[in-house]
């Protein structure tokens, strides 16, 4: 099987990107995100690259503490830097994302809401989205030239998932709400293989516990990603004569969910406020909390958010 110069490329720029040791699972995850490579050519890439010097192998332990192989970088991967510079660009981060985004698709999860016979999308009801028309003004006062289409409401039920079929794909998607009430969320987690998960309590009722790579967080805590939209094919390709294409464009996954409902509140409202104000460098995950007044008593009354761990997903 021959292996396309351009997947090559790919494998190294995760490297370059995250500037550190990788173990085989990491790069197949994060191959399958970003490039939507399978399991057998990051095998078989991964191969001919550590045979061809452009990767070391080495052992390291892992982050569960058990021997297992890594990968690691060496001066050899920044032949054709440029070309891996490229794919570099298309990993989207936190920091570029809002003057990336052109034609949003915003879901938001909600149970209040039923579906009626012949409802369509630009029918749906957001009145109790938590804090979502709020992002909305923020988005569009920071980008002038997005396309508007208004919000829609994703119940529990799944029924939502057919009216959304043909607009997924082709749509900067952003999902507010964790996987208890919003369903796209939870899919955008499972195809983007994401580490992030909302632990439910054995009633169903509530949300325990959001757990990002491992680490577990309680109370008043919502997770802020970015990732390729999963819904979308990829578009890189490479033409006859070699010169690698990246399409900067791909449409993108923009999640916002909160533990609590003040959590995901606060996220939203303060979102363009704290990427503005602090340093999230690369990362395309953080954690914030939000920090809630001793006389709280509704889902908006909030003193301040804070930015607590940022993650490269």
């Amino acid at each position: 099987m021959r292996i396309e110069k351009r997947n090559a490329y790919q494998i190294l720029a995760i490297f370059q990107y995250y500037k550190r040791a990788l173990t085989k699972a990491e790069i197949q995850s994060f191959s399958k995100r970003y490039f939507d490579l399978s399991s057998s050519i990051v095998e078989d890439l991964l191969r001919e690259l550590v045979e061809k010097g452009y990767l070391k192998e080495l052992t390291c332990r892992s982050y569960s503490n058990r021997l297992t192989t890594c990968y690691t970088r060496t001066p050899k991967e920044l032949y054709r830097s440029d070309l891996i510079h490229k794919y570099i660009s298309a990993i989207p981060t936190l920091g570029k994302v809002f003057y990336s985004i052109r034609n949003p698709l915003f879901i938001v999860g909600g149970s209040k809401n039923n579906i009626k016979t012949g409802e369509t999308i630009d029918e749906a009801d957001i009145s109790d989205a938590t804090g979502a028309a709020q992002f909305v003004a923020c988005l569009y006062k920071n980008q002038k030239d997005v396309e508007f289409k208004r919000p829609i409401m994703v119940p529990l039920t799944s029924r939502w998932k057919l009216l959304l079929d043909n607009e997924l794909p082709n749509r900067d998607v952003i999902v507010i709400g964790s996987t208890m009430v919003n369903i796209i969320t939870k899919e955008v987690i499972e195809k983007a293989l994401l580490p992030i998960k909302f632990k439910i309590d054995d009633k169903n009722k509530r949300v325990e516990k959001l757990v990002v790579v491992g680490k577990a967080y309680d109370g008043h805590y919502a997770v802020i990603a970015v990732t390729p939209n999963p819904y979308s094919k990829s578009r890189s390709e490479e033409s006859a004569s070699s010169v690698v294409h990246v399409d900067m464009r791909k449409p993108i996954a923009l999640i916002i969910a909160g533990i609590t409902a003040p959590a995901t509140n606060a996220a939203c409202l303060v979102l363009c406020d704290v990427l503005k104000r602090q340093d999230i460098g690369n990362a395309n995950a953080v954690v914030v909390k939000a920090i809630l007044s001793n006389e709280y008593k509704s889902e908006n009354l909030y003193l301040d958010v804070e930015v607590v761990d940022r993650f490269l997903l």
